[in-house]
């Protein structure tokens, strides 16, 4: 049971550590080097704010993106609306030589030619509801005190694994072979 509770923690302990680290890069890339969205590797995440992709995408809904030009017709892609300075989430209903058209599932007309070079991405995964996750998660009096709990926890877990272990090895003679052998160490 401590093994599994020590493993769990770790899980999290590294799992807190990399979403602190990707939110940095985030934050870095948009605010800092004012760029329009990030590219953590290759992959962005963008949070669809419309219901023009019902039922495929729902409002709420993220999805992660391969940041690629190479696209066909039926991916959903991201582009740059330069229009309006936002980003749309479609469905590619047709490729020309230099451009292509859009189209929002739950919409009754199809979106105005924009050119390739707009495209960000295209879609890999959605993950349903995950904004409403990201906004909760957001305020600081719910992010703080969850990233404590779970360090605390992990670090109090490790530092009574060795109390354990320095509370067998002091005063033993046996060699750590015969200790492990005996599975006194955890």
């Amino acid at each position: 049971m401590k093994k599994i509770t020590k493993l769990i923690l770790n899980i999290l302990c590294v799992m807190t550590v990399l979403i602190i680290i990707l939110g940095i890069s985030y934050v870095i890339q948009i605010t800092i080097m004012r760029k329009k969205y990030a590219n953590v590797i290759g992959y962005s995440l963008f949070e669809v704010l419309t219901g023009s992709m019902t039922p495929t995408i729902n409002i709420g809904d993220d999805v992660l993106i391969k940041i690629t030009k190479d696209i066909q017709k039926g991916d959903i892609v991201v582009f740059d609306n330069q229009e309006n300075d936002n980003f749309i989430i479609h469905r590619v209903i047709q490729i020309n030589e230099n451009e292509i058209i859009t189209k929002g599932d739950s919409n009754n007309t199809e979106d105005i030619a924009i050119s390739k070079e707009n495209v960000i991405g295209k879609t890999l995964i959605i993950f349903p509801k995950l904004g409403k996750i990201q906004e909760f998660f957001r305020k600081p009096y719910i992010f703080i005190p969850l990233v404590d709990v779970i360090i605390i926890a992990t670090l109090v877990t490790n530092y009574r694994k060795n109390i354990y272990k320095n509370k067998y090895l002091r005063g033993s003679n046996k060699t750590l072979k015969e200790q492990k052998e005996r599975n006194i160490l955890i």
